[in-house]
């Protein structure tokens, strides 16, 4: 009885996982399409490279804080989800989230180097903050870094709380551990918020 009840969580793991996969990759494929037409008109009549890019960078910044809420949201509901249909759904939801995620933060990097590139290139006399490959690399990498580090952090937080579950005898560690994802992206949500507010 319990092998056929691991089995059933296996084949319904793995359907939830392809929903994911298939939101993710439909999420990556539009909405970078969807939020160039957005700022599109924004962009028109802009003639200066420091502000061209602007519009685009500002309504990437505000999708990737809506992608934070919609994953606080969706990871707070699984207090109320009881159903294998529900927990597809909140796998499937997690998919946008993790699409925003995978190329915001690249095409905002991309877009700031751009637009300090156009600046220099527009007063060539100037090269004071120079952007080189060697710097771009430096960016990058730092970026990398703010990636790593976090995910260092979350695997021992979900340790903890697997560990903790465990003494208290609670069933729903993973749930928890989710929750908990779901208070950090609320934290993201503000940063980036703030990182609109700055351009």
């Amino acid at each position: 009885m319990r092998s056929i009840i691991h089995e059933r969580g296996i084949r319904i793991g793995a359907f939830a996982s392809l929903i994911f996969a298939i939101i993710a990759l439909l999420a990556n494929t539009v909405l970078p399409f969807v939020l160039s037409d957005t700022s599109s008109n924004e962009k028109l009549g802009r003639t200066q490279p420091s502000t061209y890019f602007r519009p685009w960078k500002s309504t990437v910044i505000q999708a990737w804080t809506v992608s934070h809420i919609v994953f606080a949201i969706t990871t707070f509901s699984t207090i109320f989800v009881t159903s294998k249909t529900g927990g597809i759904i909140v796998i499937g939801c997690l998919g946008i989230s993790w699409a925003l995620t995978l190329w915001a933060p690249f095409a905002i990097i991309g877009v700031e180097i751009a637009t300090l590139q156009d600046l220099l290139n527009s007063n060539p006399e100037d090269q004071f903050g120079a952007i080189t490959n060697c710097d771009t690399g430096v960016i990058l990498s730092l970026h990398n870094i703010a990636i790593s580090a976090p995910q260092i952090f979350a695997a021992l937080m979900c340790s903890g709380i697997f560990w903790v579950a465990h003494l208290l005898g609670s069933s729903d560690a993973t749930g928890w551990a989710l929750r908990v994802g779901g208070l950090a992206a609320l934290g993201a949500a503000w940063l980036s918020r703030r990182l609109s507010q700055d351009i």
